[in-house]
C-alpha cells in the first residue's frame, strides 16, 4: 500500500514540474542569449529574401574559413611538437651512445 501511495505522490509532482508550453518557441519571457529576432521568410519580399540569403552565404563562408584556419593552427600545432619531440629523442640517444671513439 504504501508503495502506491509513493509511486502516485511521485507522479502528481512530475506533472506539477512539467512545463506550460504549447510550442518550443512560446516562452514567459524572452532568453538572455544572443539569438536575435525570428524573421518570417514567408513574409519577404523578393529582393528582402536576396540579400538574407546572401547574408547567410558569407556567415556560412566566414564561418568554414575560420574552422579551416583553426584546423590549421592545430595541425601545425601538433607537427611541431612532434619534431620537437622527435628532436629531443635524437638529441638524447646520440648524448647517451657512450664515449666518441672518433679522432
Amino acid at each position: 500500500m504504501g508503495a502506491s501511495h509513493n509511486m502516485s505522490t511521485v507522479l502528481k509532482n512530475n506533472r506539477l514540474l512539467l512545463g506550460r508550453r504549447k510550442r518550443l518557441h512560446e516562452h514567459e519571457k524572452p532568453s538572455a542569449g544572443t539569438y536575435r529576432k525570428m524573421e518570417d521568410h514567408k513574409q519577404m519580399k523578393g529582393h528582402e529574401f536576396a540579400a538574407f540569403q546572401k547574408e547567410q552565404f558569407l556567415r556560412r563562408k566566414k564561418e568554414r574559413r575560420e574552422q579551416f584556419m583553426l584546423r590549421l593552427a592545430v595541425i601545425l600545432i601538433t607537427f611541431l611538437i612532434i619534431v620537437f619531440f622527435l628532436w629531443l629523442y635524437g638529441v638524447a640517444d646520440l648524448s647517451s651512445a657512450g664515449p666518441n671513439t672518433a679522432l
